[in-house]
């Protein structure tokens, strides 16, 4: 296999993102052998990644590499556009459902020349594991795949950084922000809320309900990457002027010395006030619609942690004069978070699970059958249902709510982890 190279200009030059037709036919012809191989695939180009590229480690969540949850994502999601760009428009059509990525990307940093490392280390990655079968041919054809993808990723990124730093008036890269209080809002105190100002007095820390904020880690651990907390302040002008915001924390606890205590967490959750931590501006594409029908149904279903970005949006929502129905579902009602603020939400229904305490795991028939209580038809024109939670979760709730007729367009989700092949 000769060298392939990288060039944005060549993507550039094609912005329909269709790879000529030579390519597309040997695409076709290979993708079936890739996809066989590509578990091998994946931990070939991480190995290599990780040990030639050593920064970008910051960019992936390692806890997540260990488990292999986040392995298949990057790749996967990469294999899963590829045949977007053997017809027009398909591309950008996909471009369409991934605004949380982008968002994720920026947040994390994600810059065009990563790109390139990644087109570089994937091709590297399938002529080491096809060997003779990547001919000159079948690397010029994927090369131009990645190129294409890379390309739409790149342009929708910048849409979104230039939209967040016109937003915030230039809260362009880390930025330090003072912990002004720490409030314990679980039971078993393992979950606490921040309240931080940003100590720049020219920015302003605008976000939307569903966002989250970028932590990065302490300057002495050089080998760990950021995490995203969501922010559970209701977003106003006060608040803006202000600079103040808050995020929601889980103390991760580990259940053995292969799983220990989760180090992030425990860090940001032992913190007081007068602290001080870094973080870049809100990101995040999860939230409420721009504009819902008439009569309209918000019905928010929560797991765990999940629930911190539904709590802002359910505020929103109550506020709005929408029905508001909220599922949470939580191990123990000590471990549950945010209880008291969710009760003070006037006029919203609210369901409990304890799973840990009796009650069934909260399925999709369970909410089917709660909104027929309360009026609402699942195929309602003005109903948005909501989900948020670990991926054990969404695997088994977001198909079930399909599945019970709730229509595509009405679920908006977001997971708390790798979303891999998570669809409704």
């Amino acid at each position: 296999m000769s060298e392939t190279t990288f060039s944005l200009e060549a993507a550039l030059a094609n912005p329909s993102g269709v790879v000529s037709p030579e390519s597309a036919e040997v695409v076709k012809a290979t993708v079936g052998v890739v996809v066989q191989h590509i578990d091998t695939i994946v931990a070939h180009f991480y190995d290599e990644l990780f040990a030639t590229v050593p920064d970008t480690h910051y960019l992936f969540n390692m806890s997540n590499q260990r488990d292999g949850s986040q392995r298949k994502s990057l790749v996967g999601a990469l294999l899963a556009a590829s045949p977007a760009t053997l017809e027009e428009g398909k591309l950008e059509a996909l471009m369409g459902h991934l605004e949380t990525v982008f968002h994720k990307h920026v947040a994390l940093g994600v810059r065009p020349d990563h790109y390139k490392i990644v087109h570089d280390h994937f091709l590297g990655a399938v002529a080491a594991v096809l060997g003779d079968a990547v001919t000159d041919a079948v690397a010029a054809a994927w090369s131009e795949v990645v190129v294409a993808v890379s390309h739409a990723f790149i342009r929708h990124e910048d849409r979104v950084r230039t939209a967040m730093a016109d937003a915030t008036s230039g809260w362009t890269e880390p930025e330090p922000l003072e912990v002004l209080a720490v409030e314990t809002v679980s039971e078993d105190e393992c979950c606490k809320t921040l309240r931080l100002r940003v100590k720049d007095e020219s920015l302003r820390p605008v976000f939307s309900a569903g966002q989250y904020l970028t932590v990065l880690p302490p300057a002495q651990w050089p080998a760990h990457g950021p995490r995203h907390y969501t922010i559970t302040t209701e977003p106003s002008a006060e608040q803006v002027a202000a600079r103040e915001l808050s995020i929601t924390v889980k103390k991760l606890e580990g259940e053995s010395a292969e799983t220990p205590d989760g180090l992030f967490s425990s860090w940001l959750t032992s913190l007081e006030a007068g602290a001080e931590i870094r973080a870049r501006a809100p990101m995040g594409g999860f939230g409420r619609p721009a504009s819902l029908a008439s009569n309209p149904v918000e019905v928010f279903i929560g797991a765990g942690i999940g629930v911190t970005p539904l709590l802002p949006m359910a505020s929103q929502a109550t506020a709005a004069g929408s029905k508001v129905i909220i599922f949470t579902s939580a191990r123990t009602r000590k471990a549950a978070a945010l209880e008291p603020a969710l009760a003070g939400l006037a006029g919203a229904t609210i369901v409990h699970r304890y799973t840990r305490e009796g009650d069934a795991r909260l399925t999709a028939a369970d909410i089917v059958t709660k909104l027929g209580e309360e009026g609402v038809a699942v195929d309602a024109p003005g109903l948005c249902v909501y989900v948020c939670g670990p991926r054990s979760f969404m695997t088994t709730m977001l198909p079930g709510l399909a599945a019970a007729g709730v229509a595509k367009t009405a679920i908006r989700f977001e997971a708390f982890g790798p979303t891999g092949e998570l669809a409704v």
